[in-house]
C-alpha cells in the first residue's frame, strides 16, 4: 500500500530526468502524466472491486453471516487508533479462525474510498480486493447495498473502531471492535481478544441477541464526562481557569492512582 503511494511519487519525478528537462517542460509534463496515471488507477482500483462483488441475489442465499463495513483509510480510526488491525486484511484474516465454516462474512467497502476529492487510493492496492475474496466463506458486497440492511440481516458487525459498530448497538446486533472505539466500554461489545471473548463469541454462533445496555452506557459515560470551557486555555477568566484546573486535578489523580 505504502510502496504503490511511493511508486506515483517518483513517477511524478521521473521525467525530471529525462528530454523534457533540457527544455524547461519537466516540471509541466510530469505532473500532467501523474494526473493520468493516477486516473487510470483510482479506475482500475474501482474495477478491480466491483469484479469481485457478489449480486444481491447471491446474498439473499447467504443464512448466516458477519457483516464487515471497511474503514475509510488512511485514515486516523484504523492507524494508530487501530494498532496491528489497521490492516483490515488481516482482521478479516483473524475474525475467519474465530467462526464457524458455515457464517460467512460479508465485507463492504467505504462509500468515501474511491472519491477523488480524497486520498483513499493510497489505502488499497490492486490486488486487495482479489485477497479478500479468496479467504473461505468472504464475500464482497456492492457499494449500492444499503448498510443498515446488511447489519438488521447480520449476526454481528466486526470493525476495527467504525460508527458502523455503535449502529449495530443500536439495532440489537453484537458488535465485534477491534481497535480502540469511543464506546468500547459498552456492555454489548466484544472486544477481540479480551478475557472473555470466547464465551461473548458463543452467543453470536448460538443467535443468542445481547440485552440492550444503551441507557445504562450513557448514565454511566455522562458520569465520566467533565464539563470544560473550551476557551480556557486562551481566555483567562476566572470561571475558564477553575474548569482548566479541574481537567488538570482529574487527570493527575487518575495517574497517580494508576501509578500506585
Amino acid at each position: 500500500m505504502i510502496n504503490g503511494y511511493r511508486w506515483f511519487q517518483d513517477k511524478e519525478h521521473y521525467w525530471q530526468h529525462t528530454f523534457f528537462n533540457f527544455v524547461g517542460a519537466d516540471t509541466l509534463f510530469s505532473k500532467v502524466y501523474y494526473k493520468f496515471i493516477l486516473r487510470k488507477y483510482k479506475r482500475n482500483l474501482r474495477a478491480s472491486y466491483e469484479k469481485n462483488t457478489i449480486t444481491s441475489e447471491q446474498l439473499s442465499k447467504i443464512k448466516r453471516f458477519i457483516f464487515v463495513p471497511l474503514h475509510y483509510q488512511p485514515e486516523a480510526t484504523t492507524a494508530p487508533r487501530g494498532g496491528l488491525y489497521s490492516d483490515q486484511i488481516y482482521m478479516i484474516e483473524k475474525l475467519r479462525k474465530v467462526f464457524p465454516d458455515d457464517i460467512a462474512l460479508v465485507v463492504k467497502e467505504h462509500y468515501s474510498q474511491y472519491r477523488g476529492m480524497n486520498t483513499g487510493f493510497a489505502g488499497r492496492y490492486l490486488g486487495y480486493w482479489n485477497k479478500i475474496a479468496d479467504i473461505h466463506n468472504t464475500y464482497v458486497v456492492s457499494l449500492d447495498m444499503n448498510s443498515k440492511d446488511l447489519i438488521l440481516s447480520s449476526m454481528a458487525v466486526a470493525t476495527v473502531t467504525g460508527t458502523a459498530g455503535w449502529e449495530a448497538i443500536q439495532y440489537g446486533r453484537h458488535c465485534i471492535i477491534f481497535g480502540s472505539a469511543w464506546y468500547e466500554s459498552h456492555p454489548s461489545v466484544i472486544k477481540f481478544g479480551e478475557a472473555d471473548f470466547d464465551n461473548k463469541i458463543s452467543d453470536v454462533i448460538n443467535g443468542i441477541r445481547p440485552v440492550d445496555e444503551t441507557e445504562r452506557f450513557f448514565k454511566n459515560f455522562g458520569r465520566s464526562l467533565i464539563n470544560n470551557e473550551i476557551h480556557g486555555l486562551y481566555v483567562k477568566d476566572e470561571e475558564s481557569i477553575r474548569s482548566t484546573d479541574q481537567i488538570v486535578s482529574i487527570v493527575q489523580e487518575f495517574c497517580k492512582k494508576k501509578c500506585n
